[in-house]
């Protein structure tokens, strides 16, 4: 299935998955999750397929939660829901970790909350240096989904997480690749260029061998990722979605207002 937020390109093993719904930045709602889990089991059964590469179009790689669909549900019920979202932005990330076939994260601009986690899924990361990582949830009273302290603590460990995560401080280019969160930095002339170098020399490489590390490192390291959805990721992000400061945080911010949180 494609629709109107995503774009696929195969050609010489290599497919090229792309958000474009650049009127938001490609910001993430529950049909982008919804197509980029079809695509992505698609991918992994196609024999043609021998590596990923997911992109975004435009500005931006991924302005992460969608909040022109938090002002379109605030117009119409006067609160936002997202239970169905958070359940399946977890499921998204599992699969990117589970997926037989080699993932090459292309990160052209600014990748802000599940943005940003989306590009830590990739099993390599490209980004340029005009790109920029933000961890933006805390700043409308959330934590993070798309199984974002998961992953991160695993990568960066538990004190940079927190202190990204509670603090909600971005990372530039250089930083993020210090930290070990993207593979490497280029120019942003450079990008396209290298992911597609990159890309080549893994679809000439041993894929059986590649999906057996995949599985061996998703054994080693995610084996109680979904029992962490079930029981803490979902309950605690519906915990915040359903306070009175995450409803007023988002008001707030539609109505470029200060945002004060009551602790309710």
């Amino acid at each position: 299935m494609e629709n109107d937020k995503i774009r696929f390109q195969l050609q010489d093993g290599i497919a090229v998955i792309t958000m474009d719904h650049q009127k938001n930045l490609n910001a993430v709602d529950e049909p982008m999750i919804d197509a980029l889990m079809e695509k992505l089991d698609e991918c992994d059964q196609d024999e043609k397929v021998r590596v990923i590469v997911l992109r975004g179009e435009g500005k931006a790689f991924s302005a992460g939660g969608d909040i022109s669909y938090f002002k379109k549900q605030i117009q119409e019920s006067g609160r936002v829901t997202l239970d169905t979202m958070i359940t399946k932005s977890g499921q998204l990330i599992g699969k990117m970790k589970r997926l037989k076939k080699m993932i090459i994260g292309c990160v052209n601009g600014p990748a802000a909350g599940a943005g940003a986690v989306l590009a830590y899924a990739c099993d390599f990361t490209f980004c340029s240096d005009r790109s920029k990582f933000l961890h933006s949830f805390v700043n409308l009273g959330l934590v993070p989904d798309f199984g974002g302290v998961y992953l991160m603590s695993r990568i960066i460990g538990i004190n940079e997480t927190l202190r990204l995560c509670a603090l909600g401080e971005g990372l530039s280019a250089a930083e993020a690749e210090k930290l070990g969160l993207v593979y490497k930095v280029t120019s942003a002339e450079a990008l396209e260029e290298e992911v597609q170098a990159f890309a080549k020399r893994l679809a000439a490489g041993p894929t059986i061998a590649y999906e057996n590390l995949k599985k061996q490192l998703y054994e080693a390291n995610f084996t109680g990722y979904e029992a962490f959805l079930r029981e803490c990721e979902v309950p605690t992000e519906i915990s915040c979605t359903d306070s009175e400061d995450f409803q007023e945080a988002v008001k707030a911010f539609i109505a470029k207002q200060p945002i004060v949180f009551r602790g309710k």
